[in-house]
């Protein structure tokens, strides 16, 4: 390390650094001297535990926690000690994240990475230009050049994230994946041939290494690489070597041999101000050097060329390696690599869509969705798989569930108006009701039903609210909130008497299918329609039905079917009109034991998916062989029907219950208790004086003068 004018060793810091130890005590003194020269606010150390099988080491790590304790300059410090080995994958990496619970960017050293005290100006400089600059994913105080100049500059950007001495952010180290889930799906789907360019020794060479750390090697680096590619990051490389590794001897853990190419490299004294790069690009002829001296290729101690940087042609390149790659694109991919920018979880999706492997895309698509966690983008690459599949109907329904979640997704929008323009928009050539094309209008853009579907639901609500059955309506299944705004709006026309909607929903999206849940034999997973799918959260369709005037009528009730209906609160008593869009077997067979039973007679009953999921159309025939039970089902289209509730008396259950009319404050465990004063659960809420609100066949009736505790 070479001596440093006065003026500079006086500089000192305000990022903090971190300090990465096991059992080195004489190298993490090194270390700590330079540290020490910059004098950093905070300091946050992670430590590793002594392997038990290495009896000597329990001391050794003791030894090098007891020279933190040399600090003598004003500063915070942070430990991190583990108690037993983690190894260096998993000490490493939840070491940074509580790092980065802590703090918004930080210098990074191992103790055996001895950094030229220029480096933390040089971190520190390039934390701040690059702050908040996506592209870069890290700044590097190693160069691996072996003497020959790269450029004019202080730095150049590599794909490489050199990590002996280096600095990142918060918001890049959240990207890291230590147990890199998505490999075996780019491993497939030809990324890292995309990624240098048909050199299949790099091919080679970083698939087995990927492999091997996949498949449980110790090493973190490998996949803060990995995360990196992952991501497109680039990493920032000084144009000087500023971190010498002083650990490669029988001590270290991942590098052992002394005459290692890249052992006790010497370091130099980078200058100030810092000269910046004029362009954010990628050095190619120096990640090419790299790869082939340091990585997958021959090694050679020393280059036999000096390689010079060329930014002209370099741009020439890239432009020539995104056409050549463009050309061999579907349309739909073209347009929708060029206007979107993706989370790395997507990426092995959207390289499998670039092979046109549209089926395995869809598949790992449709596992992310069932995650239930909102990612931009993914109902849109979904939409991209379903119009591939000549599913152009279900693409638009992926589209609208992306732009509920995310409303300015601009490509989205433009995707779907593009899709919306080429179908028939309408088939009301049947519908005799002027007002249902008005309402279609506005609610079609939320929901997944069909116009025969909506027009049916539309003409039972007003047949409800113009004949005064009496009740509330409830729908069980909301989703994009277009039925159920459908609904409301009918109500506010017609209704006659006060009369509330209820929109039951998880608001979280499908909860998971049986192995009755089939369509045309496919499971539900298989159709793009399976878990996490039709989802919207409650505070996007509260603020939907707020912007129509439809919030005062409707009660959002949040949760699973069997957690919320057994005790759904009615403030008529009754029901109406009951919407089931329930999907599965489990889900329509809940919704029927719990809510049919408080149908008035003369009420109707819409399923939307009787025809179409072999589920739900075995729950409805189950539910009436157990109730003794012949429903008058009159078809809607290929999947929904509609019927009344007119069973005759007797004819309602073969397994009669009790009543208990006018409890007061008699409440009854297991009985079916009524009192027009009711405020607990348990209790209906209902005025006796307007009658029964059930079948009374069903009940042995028994009145509050004989109830007994």
């Amino acid at each position: 390390m070479s001596d440093q004018p006065t003026s500079e060793n006086c500089w000192q810091i305000t990022t903090p650094v971190c300090l990465l130890i096991f059992k080195r005590p004489e190298a993490t003194r090194r270390v700590l001297d330079v540290i020490r020269q910059v004098r950093p606010p905070e300091l946050f150390v992670v430590a590793d535990g002594s392997r038990v099988s290495i009896s000597e080491e329990a001391e050794q790590c003791l030894a090098a926690r007891a020279v933190v304790k040399e600090v003598d300059w004003e500063c915070q410090i942070f430990e991190n000690y583990s108690d037993i080995n983690l190894g260096c994958r998993q000490r490493v990496s939840s070491g940074l994240n509580w790092v980065f619970e802590n703090v918004e960017e930080a210098i990074i050293l191992e103790d055996d990475c001895l950094p030229d005290i220029s480096f933390f100006r040089f971190c520190e400089e390039l934390l701040a230009r690059y702050r908040h600059d996506d592209r870069v994913i890290a700044i590097s105080g190693d160069n691996f050049q072996f003497g020959n100049k790269r450029t004019e500059h202080s730095y150049y950007f590599s794909r490489h994230p050199h990590c002996w001495g280096w600095a990142t952010w918060q918001r890049a180290w959240q990207n890291f994946d230590g147990e890199m889930r998505c490999w075996p799906e780019l491993r497939d789907s030809q990324w890292l041939h995309r990624i240098f360019n048909g050199d299949e020794l790099a091919v080679e060479y970083w698939t087995k290494v990927f492999q091997r750390n996949y498949d449980g090697f110790d090493s973190w680096a490998y996949a803060w690489t990995f995360s990196c590619w992952l991501h497109d990051g680039l990493t920032v490389i000084p144009s000087l070597n500023l971190v010498s590794n002083i650990g490669f001897d029988d001590a270290g853990t991942n590098t052992r041999k002394r005459e290692h190419l890249l052992s006790c490299l010497p370091t130099e004294h980078l200058r100030f101000p810092l000269s910046h790069p004029p362009e954010l690009i990628r050095h190619i002829d120096a990640d090419t050097f790299t790869e082939k001296t340091v990585f997958s290729g021959s090694r050679p101690r020393q280059a036999s060329e000096p390689l010079v940087s060329r930014n002209t042609s370099q741009s020439v390149k890239i432009i020539a390696l995104k056409r050549k790659v463009a050309h061999k694109l579907s349309s739909v991919y073209q347009k929708l690599r060029l206007a979107i920018t993706i989370k790395p979880v997507l990426k092995p999706a959207l390289l499998l869509i670039e092979s046109e492997d549209y089926q395995r895309a869809f598949a790992y698509l449709n596992q992310i969705k069932a995650e239930k966690q909102s990612v931009k983008h993914l109902d849109r690459l979904r939409a991209v798989c379903f119009l591939n599949l000549g599913q152009k109907g279900s693409a638009i329904q992926a589209l609208r569930e992306e732009l509920r979640h995310f409303p300015r997704n601009r490509s989205a929008r433009k995707l779907l108006k593009s899709l919306n323009q080429k179908v028939n928009q309408s088939h009301l050539a049947n519908v005799s009701d002027p007002e249902f094309p008005e309402l279609l209008k506005l609610v079609q853009p939320h929901t997944m039903l069909s116009e025969a579907r909506l027009y049916s639901l539309f003409s039972l609500t007003k047949r409800t609210c113009v004949d005064n059955i009496p009740g509330d309506i409830v729908e069980c299944g909301v989703a994009g909130g277009g039925s159920a705004l459908l609904i409301a709006l009918t109500i506010k026309r017609y209704t006659q008497n006060p009369r509330f909607l209820y929109a039951c929903d998880s608001f979280e999206g499908m909860p998971e299918p049986t192995e009755k849940d089939r369509y045309r034999s496919n499971n539900a997973a298989s159709t793009g329609w399976g878990t996490g799918t039709c989802s919207a959260s409650v505070n996007y369709i509260q603020r939907l039905f707020s912007e129509f005037g439809v919030e005062d009528i409707t009660i959002f009730t949040k949760g699973y079917f069997q957690d919320t209906l057994p005790d759904l609160q009615l403030r008529s008593g009754t029901i109406a009109l009951l919407h089931a869009d329930g999907d599965w077997y489990e889900s329509t067979r809940t919704i029927f034991d719990n809510l049919y039973a408080r149908i008035s007679s003369g009420g109707f009953i819409q399923v939307d998916d009787y025809g179409y999921w072999e589920g739900c159309r075995e729950a409805i025939h189950d539910f009436e062989m157990r109730r003794n039970l012949k429903f008058d089902i009159k078809t809607i289209d290929s999947t929904g029907i509609w019927f009344s509730k007119s069973e005759p008396s007797g004819n309602y259950c073969s397994n009669p219950t009790y009543l208990n009319l006018g409890c007061g404050g008699c409440f009854h465990l297991g009985w079916t208790n009524v009192d027009f004063k009711a405020k607990s659960q348990g209790i209906i809420a209902h005025d006796l004086l307007q009658g029964i609100p059930f079948p009374d066949a069903c009940f042995s009736v028994v009145y509050h003068s004989i109830y007994s505790s």
